[in-house]
């Protein structure tokens, strides 16, 4: 009898150990998974951005090329408080029959964000 309650709190131990280490590696397996995945995650985002300042270098240069040619490029003005600014584009309107014109002026970049956002 006393050989039979040993070998069962034995069996058992050694069940106990082997549920252990079959869980470790579990544990292991789908901790080194994620981790593969997070590489290639951080890799993507980097490539992302490395496209995106591709993107917009090119953008860049294609607008300076484009400065070379003769024709009426648009002025930027900045004011140095808001009301000014706000005064003048209210007056937009008596340039109507003249041949200038008055807009906001945002990047690409900054429309989309706003398109996003609303």
């Amino acid at each position: 009898m006393i050989e039979l309650d040993e070998q069962r709190l034995e069996i058992r131990k050694t069940g106990k150990n082997v549920t252990e280490h079959v869980t470790q590696n579990i544990n292991r397996m789908i901790e080194d998974t994620f981790l593969v995945w997070e590489e290639k995650h951080e890799k993507l985002e980097e490539r992302v951005k490395n496209q995106e300042n591709r993107i917009y270098f090119l953008e860049k240069q294609t607008w300076k090329r484009n400065m070379k040619e003769i024709r009426p490029r648009p002025m930027i003005v900045t004011f140095s408080t808001l009301g000014i600014k706000i005064k003048i584009l209210k007056r937009k309107g008596e340039l109507k029959d003249s041949q200038y014109y008055l807009k906001e002026d945002y990047s690409n970049y900054v429309l989309e964000k706003r398109k996003e956002l609303q």
